[in-house]
């Protein structure tokens, strides 16, 4: 007969299911526990009820569920398997107090139904926890039939204690017990043995085809280098020979692309994650980055700023205004003709909330102004006239950077000359040179490899400390860049600029 301190309570009415009790085993402490009286969901992507930041661990990897009058662990399609006391399940019932590893990583979840865990863990409540039905314990003391009232810290201290009394008894029975304790834990240790090296398995797998994903999404910047300094070299009227060069490195490109794309597609990256997640990695690699290989803060981190443009008007009043004057297709027209992707279209955004008149905070070079807030400097350097009151925060009619159309084509050169020289095609990297200045972010820059996939935004986080202000204006760019491939999908009411396919 079960100890009736093992099962969940059943005071509350039929339909009630009893409070599930959740700790997470962190360091060797255990984590303050929660308690749900719904379902919920466990894994690494933010918005999980339970978040635990392991890499082992998937975007949503179980869900605990109330089904049928019974709490029920489901594993839901994660990579590394979920494992309750040991062995790995699809779905299980929940006993009063049970340990669940995620992907037999150091992500350890006690969960326990009716009563905190420490409730379960005292004295002969103890004890009855190390009998539950189906242990190797129970079997012998079973047999024994021997009350034990003893504060034990561990099931394996049980096992040594059982076996001593087995020993000393020197009984036939005893000793064919202990001989199916041993068969049974060499059994145990065995199958441990081969799932650890399956998951090693796995895991050098898994790490061998993003290393292959990530080879050949640098190799594809590398060759859109290639293909702009062709560009920029050759005159349209070029010999054949020449043409010929351009269509080679293009063939060469489009085969890495359909290399990349398989190798995402096997690594399963966009399978188990939400739309908004989803469009979040789309987006950094419309802004030239590796969707692969993004550091493990990127998602929740633009999440946060997503967060941050609901608490204002300003993109939904930026986006109206943008397209009441026209400046969606000036903009992007002037990037397309330049060959960068659309969504630098929010750095006027960011820069203006699209506002041709906009005056900007002085400067050692006089005041920024305009969509796209020039300073006078780089103004002249990409032929914009700069009006007499460049050196007065006012409105200048005279002066090009108020000209929608002309800064804009400006901004687009300017954009393009960072993207495909210092900032080595990384969109991340221009947008912060865009803000930081120039000067000052591309002597950072230039102390970073000259290759793409080590001089990125990321590659510039781990080496320089950037300002908050950089940090912001980056993050602002590209969640509203996020936000703006689906609006509806973040509660915003704007029409989506522009249309991308990619999967």
């Amino acid at each position: 007969m079960e100890d009736s301190r093992l099962m969940p309570s059943t005071e509350q009415s039929p339909g009630t299911p009893p409070a599930v009790f959740v700790r997470l085993q962190q360091g060797g402490t255990w984590t303050d526990e929660r308690s749900f009286t719904r379902s919920f969901t466990i894994g690494r992507a933010p918005d999980c009820d339970v978040v635990i930041s392991e890499p082992a661990v998937s975007r949503r990897h179980a869900e605990v569920r109330w089904q049928a009058g019974t709490w029920q662990l489901a594993d839901t399609g994660s990579r590394n398997g979920t494992y309750v006391d040991g062995a790995r399940i699809q779905a299980a019932p929940l006993s009063a107090l049970c340990r669940v590893t995620l992907g037999q990583s150091h992500a350890v979840v006690q969960l326990s139904v009716g009563r905190p865990a420490d409730a379960w863990q005292t004295g002969s409540d103890r004890t009855a926890l190390f009998s539950r039905p189906g242990s190797v314990t129970q079997l012998v003391q079973q047999l024994e039939r021997q009350d034990s009232t003893a504060d034990i810290g561990s099931e394996a201290q049980r096992y040594r204690e059982a076996v001593a009394r087995i020993t000393k008894r020197q009984s036939r029975r005893h000793q064919l017990i202990v001989g199916v304790i041993g068969a049974i834990l060499f059994t145990i240790a065995g199958v441990a043995v081969h799932q650890r090296y399956t998951l090693n398995d796995q895991a050098e797998q898994i790490a061998a085809l993003r290393k292959s994903a990530e080879q050949s999404f640098y190799a594809m910047k590398q060759l859109e280098l290639k293909l702009a300094e062709l560009d920029s070299q050759i005159a349209q009227n070029a010999p054949a020979k020449d043409q010929q060069m351009i269509r080679s490195v293009q063939q060469e490109l489009k085969s890495q692309e359909r290399r990349y794309d398989q190798d995402v597609r096997k690594l399963g990256i966009y399978a188990n994650m939400s739309e908004r997640d989803q469009a979040v990695l789309r987006v950094a690699r419309l802004f030239g980055e590796c969707d692969a290989t993004v550091p493990d803060d990127f998602l929740a981190e633009v999440n946060k700023y997503i967060q941050k443009w609901k608490t204002t008007g300003r993109l939904n009043e930026g986006m109206q205004r943008a397209a009441a004057a026209g400046y969606i297709g000036t903009i992007s027209n002037a990037l397309f003709t330049n060959k960068l992707p659309p969504q630098f279209f929010y750095v006027a955004l960011q820069e203006s909330g699209f506002n041709p008149k906009a005056l900007g905070p002085v400067t050692t070079s006089g005041y920024a102004k305009g969509m796209w807030q020039f300073i006078p400097a780089t103004a002249t350097k990409y032929k914009l006239k700069v009006g007499p009151l460049q050196h007065v925060r006012e409105f200048d009619p005279e002066d090009e950077r108020f000209d929608p159309m002309k800064s804009t084509r400006a901004a687009a050169q300017y954009l393009k000359d960072i993207y495909l020289t210092d900032a080595q095609a990384s969109g991340l990297l221009v947008i912060a040179s865009y803000n930081w200045g120039e000067g000052n972010v591309i002597k950072k820059i230039r102390e970073l490899p000259k290759n793409p996939q080590e001089r990125n935004f990321w590659q510039l986080r781990k080496k320089f400390p950037i300002p908050q202000e950089t940090h912001d204006y980056v993050f602002y760019i590209i969640s509203a860049a996020v936000i703006g491939e689906n609006p509806h999908l973040f509660g915003f009411t704007f029409t989506a600029p522009f249309a991308t396919n990619l999967q």
